[in-house]
């Protein structure tokens, strides 16, 4: 039980000490996991001083936004609503932007995290301006006007969701270009229900963590995308990586690329068949 648990995380949760400890690494050399240097025990190798410096500023600015958004969300959303939006809205932009930065849009799914954290703040600091400044938006904030917004961007989410897939599979493909063998260490997963009632089923869906060895370096990759159970632990198979960027990893999926076309095709046609319903 216990080294099922060392081999398996709920979410992307997984820490870079558990990584370590599940890398075949019998000689404890040091590894690349996501694209950090660890020394055997998962303990990060001390960073430059410019990159820990750089690294310091960026999280207390976050750092300090969110407190402000939390403070905005907590104690003024009693007194104007929009403003409590806004702020929640700004946190949900803000974290779906951190974690598209942090994988490099290797889901084009999280899309939807910012998008919606956008009209979540971006609508209401728009009627409060419009509120304070009356005519002075070139279009006003009425109930069709706002439903005719969402829906339409919605169209252009589903949209950006094809285009994203197809373009992120494209440029791994010409990026990544070294064949390499590589073991799956490791699952994140996610339990998803579909149905209801009597038909309510629960299935899991895994994203599998990579070890594989090129340049001399042992690297430990996420592949940060879920899907069925087809990479299983302890599996080998055949990945592509670039010869620059080794973390950069590329492993052959048509499953995916139609799962997220469809998705996408069904999310754009929904919107606009909104949009029609509307007016």
């Amino acid at each position: 039980m216990e080294e099922e648990q060392k081999r398996e995380t709920y979410g992307s949760l997984v820490s870079l000490a558990d990584l370590a400890k599940a890398a075949d690494n019998p000689e404890r050399r040091e590894l690349i996991i996501n694209g950090t240097r660890v020394n055997a025990d998962g303990e990060p190798v001390k960073p430059t001083e410019e990159e820990k410096g750089a690294a310091k500023v960026i999280e207390i600015l976050l750092l300090i936004s969110w407190v402000i958004a939390f403070i905005v969300l907590l104690g003024f959303s009693q007194l104007d609503k929009l403003l409590g939006f806004a702020a929640f809205g700004y946190i949900m932009l803000s974290a779906g932007s951190l974690a598209i930065v942090k994988t490099g849009l290797s889901e084009p799914m999280l899309l939807i995290l910012p998008y919606v954290g956008a009209l979540m703040t971006g609508i209401p600091i728009s009627l409060i301006y419009e509120r304070k400044h009356p005519g002075a938006l070139p279009f006003t904030f009425d109930k069709p006007t706002i439903l005719s917004l969402i829906f339409y961007s919605m169209a252009a989410v589903g949209a950006l969701l094809i285009i994203s897939q197809f373009s992120k599979t494209i440029r791994l493909k010409r990026r990544c270009t070294e064949r390499v063998s590589a073991k799956c260490i490791y699952l994140n997963y996610t339990i998803e229900h579909s149905g209801s009632g009597m038909t309510r089923r629960a299935y899991k869906r895994t994203s599998p963590v990579w070890q594989y060895e090129y340049g001399g370096d042992i690297y430990v990759t996420s592949e940060y995308s879920y899907g069925g159970n087809e990479a299983g632990l302890g599996s080998i198979c055949d990945l592509y990586v670039s010869e620059s960027a080794p973390t950069l990893i590329y492993r052959p999926s048509k499953t995916k690329l139609m799962i997220v076309t469809v998705v996408g095709i069904l999310w754009t046609a929904l919107s606009l068949y909104a949009l029609t319903v509307i007016k």
